[in-house]
């Protein structure tokens, strides 16, 4: 059924649509003395229920149910439902699909090096010291890394290695030895106890990555969670909670003992929702049993859905002594920290960085004093955009004007009300009275239904068509970097029987087979080329080709195979990469292609890794 809106809620539409996509101006200055110190901690996958104070039949958080007790707690905060989208928001104070971000892996998951970073802003117009410690997952090669993006100092970490992780930094790699978060948060703790008596205030996020999969704890925490009948499953996911609350603990004595609490505002969130799968196939998933001990608010859904539970998590923010511990019910986004951190920063009206417009509203001010935010829609996508034909998340997209609205997941958060679209169909709910979204109120509501579902289709077309989302990373090669990698699974087009996945393109069978990446040359030279590949079958010809430079070789099996030299011209263009021949015609020529490697001629290859 069309629904024809009256004028009078059309106008109504119009003043609603105009401050989801244009936020109001925030006020005047809001410190007078030295800015304080700024600790962000994200955690991986933590869900809304998953401590001790919510939840202490299952979990055993102290530090963290004791930061609650401390802080602010933002009731209603949303973020993103998957982790790489949430980040960029959190990181530009924008919306995701306009970052460049726009799902998780597969080339989706880079910031646009033209986005800037709450750590740009601060330190270059306040003079923050910045670090970075933890799961990055904003872009995996050069220029896209965090010591790029305004971090003084950083340590990134190999996605998911829990335990005796490889760590990165822009000087090289090396390898922990025990609890990769645990290590991380000591390194967290001597950056804040180094910068805590320093003129200059320092800005820090730790991002550890409990509890993504794959679970794993120490076996102590775990033992304990066992002798109480829980399955192992189960016991392994809530050791560790216990270990991620542990780890907290840690960055918040150093701020303790370093005597700065009282200038240092803290914030804790989640990156999303949680999810039952422990990432281990000889860890099974939860049962429907123990999802329902681990979620008691029986919030809907689940990580990768727009649905309560994938976006909804708890913010804590605390500032000792200077703000007073309260619940706060009105409705905010992680868009909204970076114009938060700006502001406790000493600059309380960026609106703009780079040409881009800031989405998010300062709550500096609701933290301080309670100012009630202007009225506002948040709006959310899902990061698995489909097309007309419903596409797997790694299937190439023809054309952005594929992407109707009317086929996405998407949700709108307007005061008491929330909107979901999910694929095609759309619900309304009243959140304030109906949490858990049992009750559709699309036909009650019919008005308020349109007025919804016309706002949230309006903002993802205006994401869709801003000319910045579902696009594929530009690759940069040179510049500081002696050497730089073009990863396999962000190609823009491909060709023959190749196609692409998570973190690399497949199936490079025949001649004819073959991808085509985005990149720019920065310094103009010559580089030795060294291909990275599983599956390589001998005698397999290939060529390279960028601008008016081509390569054409044969190669034998290797993990990383020396293809030869290219000279290469500064400037954007296409790196194309073929199979020209494969002498064994009944298999792949490649069957996996990871990385094409740029290493400036005499220089030590670079010892960063192909996957993070």
């Amino acid at each position: 059924m069309i629904h024809v809106i009256p004028l009078k809620l059309f106008v109504i539409f119009c003043i609603a649509i105009n401050g989801i996509l244009t936020p109001p101006k925030a006020q005047g200055q809001l410190l007078d003395n030295k800015p304080p110190n700024l600790v962000i901690i994200i955690s991986d996958d933590q869900g809304h229920d998953d401590f001790g104070a919510i939840n202490p039949k299952i979990f055993n958080t102290p530090r963290l149910d004791t930061l609650r007790q401390e802080s602010v707690v933002f009731e209603n905060f949303y973020v993103n439902s998957t982790c790489a989208p949430t980040r960029a928001s959190l990181l530009t104070g924008r919306r995701f699909l306009e970052t460049g971000v726009w799902g998780v892996h597969g080339g989706q998951d880079y910031l646009n090096l033209d986005e800037r970073t709450f750590a740009q802003t601060i330190r270059q117009s306040r003079g923050y010291c910045t670090g970075f410690f933890g799961k990055w997952h904003s872009g995996k090669t050069q220029g896209y890394l965090p010591w790029d993006r305004g971090f003084d100092t950083a340590i990134m970490a190999g996605l998911y290695q829990h335990l005796n992780g490889q760590l990165y930094t822009k000087k090289g790699t090396f390898k922990t030895s025990g609890w990769t978060d645990s290590v991380l948060a000591k390194r967290v703790a001597t950056f804040i106890t180094k910068h805590a008596r320093a003129e200059k205030p320092f800005c820090v996020l730790f991002a550890p990555m409990a509890p993504h999969g794959s679970w794993r704890a120490p076996e102590n925490l775990v033992k304990n969670f066992r002798a109480k009948g829980y399955s192992e499953s189960l016991a392994t996911l809530a050791a560790m909670l216990e270990a991620l609350d542990s780890n907290v603990g840690i960055v918040l004595d150093a701020i303790e003992q370093s005597g700065i609490a009282e200038n240092t505002v803290v914030f804790y969130l989640s990156d999303n929702g949680p999810i039952n799968e422990s990432g281990r196939k000889d860890l099974p998933a939860l049962s429907s049993e123990e999802w329902n001990l681990r979620n008691p608010t029986k919030l809907k859904g689940n990580k990768a859905r727009v649905w309560e539970n994938g976006i909804r998590v708890p913010l804590f923010v605390r500032w000792s002594n200077k703000i007073d511990p309260r619940q706060e019910v009105t409705p905010t986004h992680v868009i909204d920290l970076f114009p938060s951190l700006c502001e406790l920063a000493g600059l309380p009206n960026v609106r703009v960085e780079n040409g881009l417009d800031i989405h998010g509203l300062s709550l500096a001010r609701l933290l301080k004093d309670q100012t009630p935010l202007p009225a506002r829609s948040l709006f959310i996508a899902n990061d698995h955009v489909q097309d007309q034909d419903g596409r797997t998340r790694y299937d190439l997209l023809r054309s952005i004007e594929n992407l109707p609205p009317s086929r996405q997941h998407l949700a709108l958060r307007s005061g008491a009300y929330k909107l979901v679209r999910s694929g095609g169909s759309g619900q309304l709910f009243n959140i304030q009275e109906d949490p858990r979204e049992t009750r559709n109120l699309a036909t009650v509501e019919p008005e308020r239904f349109a007025v919804l579902n016309m706002q949230t289709q309006e903002a993802f077309l205006k994401a869709r068509d801003s000319g910045r989302a579902y696009r594929m990373p530009v690759f940069q090669i040179g510049g500081d970097y002696h050497s730089s990698i073009v990863y396999g699974a962000a190609p823009v087009s491909l060709r023959g029987s190749a196609s692409y996945d998570s973190h690399t393109v497949k199936n490079l069978k025949s001649a004819k087979a073959g991808a085509s990446f985005n990149i720019n040359v920065m310094t103009t030279g010559l580089y030795d080329i060294f291909l990275h590949a599983n599956g390589v079958m001998p005698y397999t010809t290939v060529r390279l080709a960028a601008g008016d430079a081509q390569l054409d070789t044969t190669i034998n099996p290797a993990q990383s195979i020396p293809l030869g030299s290219l000279h290469l011209n500064k400037g954007e263009q296409l790196l194309h990469f073929d199979i020209l021949k494969n002498a064994q015609h009944n298999s792949s020529g490649i069957a996996a292609l990871k990385a094409i490697s740029f290493v400036v001629s005499n220089a030590n290859p670079s010892k960063l890794p192909l996957k993070f």
